[in-house]
């Protein structure tokens, strides 16, 4: 997965292979620099699928599917703080995600609401969920006929007859 983070500019990327999410950031050259990396093992999260990036918060939402949890980690900045710190050296929030379909399969978080999105390919749902995890509203996707949805992005509607209240 890829995250973005719109106030600095940086991506986040996350590495099955070597079980950690590494930051690049613009470097002086103008070029993609490593800032910093996170293993995810020493944290609890053993199955990573998906990830997404709060800008008002400055955290990056990790969705753990074995461990049935969402994981905010705080991104820190400044003085010995640029981009993910080692392990213990970042904020982090769990919230259980018990509650919620066995499928569960990518994030996103929706900036306009403050909601988080979920969705739950097994069951063909995308749940809105708050800040403790308890859903919100969920949307029946099974009419859409998808393949294995894997990833979600949310961004503004470039439709200027769109109802802002409405996402």
């Amino acid at each position: 997965g890829i995250a973005y983070n719109p106030a600095d500019g940086s991506l986040f990327f996350y590495s099955p292979a070597t079980q950690e999410v590494v930051q690049l950031g613009p470097g002086r050259s103008g070029s993609l620099e490593e800032v910093g990396r996170v293993a995810l093992a020493p944290l609890g999260l053993n199955a990573l699928h998906g990830l997404s990036f709060d800008a008002s918060t400055g955290q990056l939402v990790l969705l753990d599917t074995v461990g049935r949890q969402m994981v905010n980690l705080t991104v820190g900045s400044g003085p010995g703080r640029d981009g993910l710190a080692p392990a213990g050296g970042d904020q982090i929030e769990r919230t259980n995600l018990a509650i919620l379909g066995d499928g569960l399969a990518s994030v996103a978080y929706d900036a306009q609401s403050g909601d988080t999105l979920i969705l739950d390919s097994g069951s063909e749902l995308l749940y809105r969920v708050g800040d403790s995890g308890q859903p919100i509203a969920s949307y029946d996707l099974s009419g859409l006929n998808l393949a294995q949805p894997a990833g979600m992005v949310v961004a503004p509607s470039g439709d200027k007859t769109d109802d802002p209240a409405e996402t």
